[in-house]
């Protein structure tokens, strides 16, 4: 398929996915979520692949959702519109964490509201020291029940932890997330790429159907029920979507400026 968002890299059985909307600081847009969706399972079922490497172009690993794309131009859409671009970024969500070749994120830079998220569908997280990791979605009005966040995160760092995060939108340095258990290493900037495309190399000359059969036990076993709580967090932010709150915030950001928010 033609990519316009995504570059993808072959060598040796690793494949490196890397967001290419460096002038969006890699911010997901429905044809990025498109291409995610398309190109994550090709790539499961392809034989000659057998380890995948996640990273961004430039300075961000990925900066959420496009302020543009998917609020701007949904603020005036129905219901049923908002319920369906929710639903279509959920099914990626879901199609990342089913992969069952390990993935390794390079987290090369920001990594906010989506960017965040995505990292919660990879095996084995890399962190530059330079990296920040937040869960904004309240700051934008929304829900922190986007993309698993709420079933996948507490999961990965305990309840207590995922709460505070997910309440308040704070953002943490990659030190912070490695302390929490969300980083398995933070690195210096220059040394990322190539840690986590050694270890990512290392998995794919590994055994294939081994590392293939453990993935499959443990998403089975960590993730029992998340098609049930995409449901529920997709009808949620449905709703978040239709509030004044969301509408402020939307405006806030594209005016630059701090939100005012109301209680609905």
């Amino acid at each position: 398929m033609s990519l316009a968002t995504l570059r993808v890299e072959h060598a040796d059985g690793l494949a490196t996915v890397t967001l290419a909307r460096p002038h969006r600081l890699n911010a997901l847009d429905r044809r990025m979520a498109h291409e995610l969706i398309e190109v994550m399972p090709r790539l499961d079922a392809d034989d000659s692949v057998r380890a995948i490497l996640l990273t961004g172009e430039g300075r961000a690993f990925c900066a959420g959702g496009d302020v543009h794309d998917l609020m701007v131009a949904f603020q005036g859409a129905s219901f049923a519109s908002k319920a369906a671009m929710v639903r279509l970024f959920n099914e990626l969500m879901l199609r990342l964490v089913q992969i069952e070749k390990p993935v390794v994120a390079a987290v090369n830079g920001v990594a906010v509201g989506g960017g965040a998220s995505l990292l919660l569908g990879c095996d084995v997280r890399y962190l530059s020291r330079e990296a920040h990791v937040g869960f904004v979605y309240v700051r934008r009005g929304l829900s922190g029940a986007d993309l698993g966040s709420t079933y996948l995160l507490p999961r990965l760092i305990g309840l207590a932890r995922a709460q505070e995060l997910l309440l308040t939108g704070r953002i943490i340095s990659a030190d912070e997330a490695e302390r929490i258990g969300l980083a398995h290493r933070v690195l210096p900037p220059d040394d990322l790429l190539p840690a986590a495309r050694a270890l990512a190399a290392e998995l794919a000359q590994g055994p294939t159907v081994a590392l293939r059969m453990t993935k499959r036990a443990l998403v089975a076993a960590f993730l029992r029920d998340l098609p049930s709580d995409l449901d529920l967090e997709g009808a949620l932010q449905a709703q978040c979507m239709e509030t004044a709150d969301h509408r402020e915030a939307t405006a806030a950001f594209v005016e630059k400026r701090a939100p005012r928010f109301v209680g609905h």
